[in-house]
């Protein structure tokens, strides 16, 4: 599918964490690489195509995936997004963060800095309302 997309697409791409789909589960699509995704991803950006990557997370002090290096370019943000539901089953109660890539066509299109974008995800997190901006767009989450 991915040699398909062009500069005018936008990808969302969510692979199974690192080490979740030992065995069988069927839930999981297993034998997602470490350096296949690594690859994929700096093929991508060269190709100029926008696109995100939810990969790498942590919940308590558990973290899940091995970061994607420095060198594919890519603005990681670390986005919190709740509850462990896994650690409430278990009887704790932990916070989950799972990690944003986007990538530098992306950027560009957006018209944001790396450094905006965090600010963003800041905001994303901390507050009730937040507001994202992007270039001379601006909408509010609710």
């Amino acid at each position: 599918m991915l040699p398909l997309v062009s500069e005018a697409d936008l990808v969302y791409m969510d692979p199974p964490y690192q080490g979740v789909c030992m065995g069988i589960d069927p839930r999981y699509l297993c034998g997602v690489s470490f350096r296949e995704l690594v690859g994929v991803v700096k093929e991508l950006s060269k190709r100029g195509i926008a696109f995100l990557l939810s990969y790498d997370g942590r919940s308590g002090n558990k973290v899940y995936g091995q970061r994607l290096p420095d060198e594919s370019g890519l603005c990681r943000i670390e986005l919190k997004t709740g509850r462990s539901a896994q650690a409430t089953l278990l009887g704790r109660s932990e916070i989950t963060y799972e990690a944003l890539y986007l990538s530098p066509p992306l950027l560009e299109r957006l018209r944001l800095q790396p450094h905006q974008v965090e600010e963003i995800a800041r905001e994303l997190t901390e507050k009730e309302h937040p507001t994202l901006i992007g270039g001379d767009e601006v909408a509010t989450f609710r």
